[in-house]
């Protein structure tokens, strides 16, 4: 899995990436083994199964960060820049330097995430139940290139728990323009706002403690309402 700090810059920009127009609610079909197909339910599939893969992405225009004031300073006051690196990664997308380093991003946050078939022996489970774990809200799944894919995030190294308790409600307060490595980002960060003893934790540590996860969407709504 791609590291946490890495991600973290990659934030500002993943904020900008968004699934192909008019493929919001395209149906996609999946069958088993990793490039197959077969007709699944869109429940749990990130932005209703919009594709985020490299092959669907339309070419932007870099227009610099498109973030507001008030998000930039959401982003140094919990920790996932400081004034001087924001700064840094605001002048190095002004220069276009960082387009590969976008695409990287993106690839890695798909990159980190496993097939059904993974998830099947994983969880010890028949590939048939990794649909029905997702349609009840105990999985989450996002599409990129046609394919499903499960992020990693989710999973716990614990036998009696695999999955990350309250996946669904958490999920659901993803936005569907919010790119799969952005998501990434946001798992792999500790955050200032679901900690204990005064230590953040990132939000998987925070719900395998027993933290609320309504702590987690309103931190999720404060920067995306900022």
């Amino acid at each position: 899995m791609t590291s946490p700090t890495r991600l973290q810059s990659s934030q500002v920009k993943s904020s900008m990436i968004r699934p192909p127009r008019g493929r919001a609610r395209e149906k996609w079909h999946l069958k088993p083994g990793p490039h197959e197909f077969r007709a699944v339910n869109q429940v749990g599939m990130h932005a209703h199964g919009a594709d985020f893969g490299e092959n669907k992405r339309e070419p932007r225009a870099n227009h610099g960060t498109g973030l507001t004031k008030e998000q930039e300073d959401f982003l140094v006051e919990n920790g996932i820049f400081t004034r001087e690196s924001l700064a840094e990664t605001k002048a190095a997308i002004g220069r276009g330097e960082l387009a590969e380093s976008e695409r990287r991003t993106r690839q890695e946050g798909i990159d980190a995430s496993e097939t059904a078939t993974q998830v099947a022996t994983r969880l010890h489970i028949a590939l048939h139940e990794v649909d029905v774990w997702r349609e009840r809200g105990d999985l989450f799944a996002f599409v990129a290139d046609g394919t499903l894919h499960y992020p990693t995030w989710q999973f716990t190294d614990a036998i009696d728990r695999p999955v990350l308790p309250h996946l669904a409600k958490l999920t659901a307060a993803l936005p569907d323009d919010m790119h799969p490595a952005g998501i990434l980002g946001f798992f792999s960060t500790p955050q200032r706002g679901a900690g204990m003893n005064g230590q953040p934790m990132t939000p998987g540590q925070w719900l395998i403690r027993g933290g609320d996860v309504q702590t987690l969407t309103d931190i999720l709504d404060s920067f995306l309402m900022s």
